[in-house]
């Protein structure tokens, strides 16, 4: 845990990025209202002509220019807040996310719907404008600088930890960083903030719009930039809670024997660490011989065991006259249609064919966004790791379960698949299609793709219980998220088999137009930036964790790009029963 005074100084920082978003917000909004002033006239003014995208010496060039002096590394952490390609450079898309106005969606409609004019390369824009661009510039760089040092400040203090900041704030929310949370921490440290303030603050700090800052959104906006201070923040942990916190003592307790760890537990311990690493089944097959010697160990101590649950080929089934709860169909974001006129004879496929596909893409990215949130979650569950889960689920330790095991695991937490929704699971998570669930691919149905919260969870060590009840491993809340997980995992599958068969129900469409219509630069593979223009052409604007989520789904010999092969396989419906 953190300190009173480390406290304070987050809380300053958040301060500083609330106060400096509302000080820019009306900047933004008086540059708006300029009628001289349209975005992309001014974002070729500021590229000169000369490039596609910004880079950090053209806006230096212009600030100069304009008689603003701005450093290059404030620039650049400019940069690193808005630019969506972390590239180091911002498309017109990013540019507009930093000239254009977040609260006002009128102002922001009537300056982006203004025609374009040309100016030329040794011309500049009407002076309003120009000084207009200048200041909101000039202002982010500001803030980046003063945002900087408060980030250094806070990460040199001695009880400062990422994970410890983010609970520190969390724990006032429901274990969720959102309006509430923040509210109540700032109160806390006695700066007096109002809804506005909040509102700001969230436009900061939650970059995929969710309404709440993730753990790793948190990560990248107190992270330091410099590289000495980065270190310091990405390893430290908190080591005392600062003495200015009062706590009173517990009763004396009488101190249990001390025991000595077994040479396997030190020698398997030492095969984790906090960093990620990607754990495969050899992993798995050494965590159980450890646990097996560390057991006997125990034994021999142990005054009375539990009797150990003995697997059956057949478990005791779910109860008579149960169903599976009918699951309700989620409705996808509305993807607006293109104009025939202009786009139909540029697609591959046939009439409307590509709205339809757009639309499958969309509900597939809703689904995938929704089982990341519930893995996210689990993951910062400081008791959950993979290791013990899946023994729990490996009831003979042979390092692989068949489909009846999972499906009697499964029901041990109260989940009841049909065998269809079992057969649609191992078709998206049995790589080599052998029947059988190993350990790695148990974790990736279980491990978030964003690598902060990843490397949380691989990097954690077992506790080498020897128990089958996940209970008896882990707490109650732990285990409700754990079967929140599954669930959702199910559901996903479910959903995303009745959106492949719906679009091979219809008459006119075709697995390779679809292809050939992701497939921009006819190079035969499909990328995450033709999914991201195909989308965008059908008014759906995905953020990079969700291309990634949707690019994962298909890629499955993980090269980061998309063949033929890959591509009909999940495009194209796995199950024998229509749903």
């Amino acid at each position: 845990m953190v300190g009173l005074t480390t406290e304070y100084k987050i809380a300053c920082f958040l301060q500083a990025l609330s106060n400096g978003e509302k000080d820019i917000e009306i900047s933004r909004q008086v540059l708006a209202e300029r009628s001289a002033f349209e975005p992309y006239t001014s974002f070729k003014r500021l590229t000169r002509l000369a490039t596609t995208s910004l880079t950090v010496y053209q806006v230096i060039d212009f600030l100069r220019e304009n008689d603003f002096v701005a450093l290059e590394k404030d620039v650049r952490n400019v940069f690193s807040q808005y630019s969506s390609s972390a590239d180091g450079r911002l498309s017109y898309a990013d540019f507009l996310e930093v000239v254009l106005p977040k609260t006002s969606p009128v102002l922001r409609e009537i300056a982006t719907q203004r025609p374009s004019y040309y100016v030329a390369e040794d011309e500049i824009l009407p002076y309003e404008v120009e000084l207009g661009l200048a200041k909101i510039l000039d202002k982010e760089c500001q803030l980046a600088r003063r945002a900087e040092n408060l980030k250094e400040e806070a990460a040199s203090r001695y009880d400062f930890g990422l994970r410890a900041a983010y609970e520190v704030i969390a724990e006032n929310g429901d274990g969720r960083v959102d309006f509430d949370a923040l509210y109540t921490f700032l109160q806390k440290n006695n700066i007096s903030v109002i809804e506005k303030d909040i509102v700001a603050l969230l436009r900061r700090l939650d970059t995929d719009r969710d309404g709440r800052c993730t753990y790793s959104e948190f990560c990248q906006a107190i992270t330091p930039a410099d590289n000495y201070y980065r270190r310091i923040a990405e390893t430290a942990s908190p080591r005392v809670r600062s003495a200015s916190r009062v706590r009173v003592a517990s009763p004396t307790r009488i101190a249990s024997p001390r025991r000595v760890a077994s040479p396997s537990r030190l020698s398997a311990s030492n095969t984790f660490s906090s960093t990620s690493k990607k754990l495969n089944d050899y992993d798995y097959i050494n965590y159980v011989s450890d646990s097996a010697v560390l057991n006997r160990s125990r034994s021999q101590t142990r005054v009375a065991t539990s009797p150990r649950r003995v697997a059956s080929p057949v478990r005791t089934t779910a109860r008579a006259g149960y169903t599976t709860p009918t699951r309700v169909s989620r409705v996808a974001s509305p993807v607006r249609g293109r104009s025939p006129a202009r786009y139909e004879a540029l697609s591959p496929m046939k009439g409307n064919e590509e709205d339809h596909l757009a639309k499958a893409l969309v509900e597939q990215v809703e689904l995938d966004k929704e089982l990341e949130a519930a893995k996210n979650k689990l993951a910062l569950q400081e008791d959950f790791n993979t290791l013990d889960c899946f023994r729990c689920f490996d009831l003979t330790e042979k390092g692989y379960i068949t489909r009846l095991e999972l499906k009697d695991a499964l029901n041990d937490v109260d989940i009841f698949p049909t065998s269809n929704e079992l057969y649609l699971i191992q078709k998206r998570y049995n790589k080599d299609q052998d029947g059988l669930v190993k350990y790695h691919e148990f974790i990736d149905m279980l491990k978030p793709k964003d690598a902060v919260y990843a490397s949380l969870l691989t990097g954690r060590r077992p506790t080498y219980a020897d128990r089958e009840d996940l209970s008896l491993v882990f707490t109650s809340y732990t285990v409700e998220l754990l079967r929140k997980v599954l669930n959702k995992v199910i559901e996903n599958e479910f959903h995303s088999e009745k959106v492949r068969q719906r679009l091979s129900r219809r008459p006119l469409f075709d697995s390779f137009e679809a292809f050939e219509a992701l497939d921009k630069d006819n190079n035969g593979f499909i990328n995450k930036s033709e999914f991201r223009e195909l989308l965008a052409d059908h008014g759906f604007y995905a953020t990079q964790k969700e291309l990634q989520g949707l690019v994962s789904r298909y890629d499955y010999n993980e090269d980061g790009k998309i063949s033929y092969t890959e591509f009909i396989k999940e495009i194209n419906p796995k199950s024998p029963e229509r749903i």
